[in-house]
């Protein structure tokens, strides 16, 4: 497996990456997406960036609030 920085927002990719594995095991196989996540270099976007060293003005810290508070409502939609 090639080093590179990688990030993700949630454990949401976590889940769909192995449901995806289980339905295409020709492209990539579970074990290689547990592989993936358990990678020193692999962050959490939201937990160890946004949440750890960011504060916002909002009534919740969700990626949607921020997004939308930071006027990137077309990317959501």
């Amino acid at each position: 497996m090639r080093e590179s920085r990688t990030q993700r927002s949630t454990t949401y990719e976590r889940t769909e990456y192995k449901k995806l594995a289980a339905k295409y095991p020709a492209v990539c196989s579970v074990s290689e997406v547990e592989d993936l996540f358990a990678n020193p270099v692999m962050i959490d976007l939201y937990f160890d960036v946004i949440k750890r060293a960011t504060e916002w003005p909002l009534y919740n810290q969700s990626i949607k609030t921020i997004t939308r508070y930071l006027g990137m409502v077309q990317l959501l939609d």
